[in-house]
């Protein structure tokens, strides 16, 4: 290949466990400009039917590889659904000024209605769908509830905008965002 001299070339000790498919020598060596490749087998084998053994003799393999060849490999649990919650917001003033505070206020609770105690609530300004600022956040209490102090930011352009909170969820509950 040319302008290999000052490159590394990667010449493995043992023989590759697993057999490749028979594109895959034909290909390689090809895309490389070779008739062969050094370092992969001149016969490829297919899948192996199960009981079947290794085209590699076991003892030239290191321990440590043969251990983990012709193992059942464990599959993760699924995971568990989390719990579909609802969040609510009402705020002191129909109208928001940039500078001027407000205080937001909701719950969250689940879907049968009982309150969501641990987690956050962010409350988010959006303009056209898009959150533009982070407002503030809040823990919900016992009862699910939140409260959170915020402010317009000041250097905001004018324009219309929505108020949104946000739960963010927790390792039960789903999170979920206020109408």
């Amino acid at each position: 290949v040319h302008g290999s001299r000052d490159k590394t070339l990667h010449q493995p000790r043992v023989r590759d466990p697993f057999a490749q498919p028979d594109p895959f020598g034909e290909a390689s060596g090809h895309a490389a400009g070779a008739t062969t490749v050094e370092g992969l087998p001149t016969t490829t084998g297919r899948a192996r039917p199960a009981g079947a053994t290794s085209p590699v003799a076991d003892e030239a393999l290191p321990e440590s590889i043969g251990a983990l060849l012709n193992r059942a490999i464990p599959r993760p649990a699924a995971a568990p659904t989390k719990t579909p919650t609802f969040t609510s917001m009402a705020f002191d003033e129909a109208f928001a000024f940039r500078g001027a505070s407000l205080r937001v206020t909701g719950r969250v609770v689940d879907g049968g209605g009982r309150p969501v105690r641990d987690g956050t609530v962010q409350v988010l300004l959006l303009r056209d769908g898009r959150a533009v600022a982070l407002l503030g956040t809040a823990l919900l209490a016992g009862d699910g509830g939140y409260v959170a102090d915020v402010r317009i930011p000041e250097a905001q352009p004018l324009g219309t905008y929505d108020l949104v909170a946000e739960f963010l969820g927790n390792a039960q509950m789903a999170p979920s965002t206020s109408d």
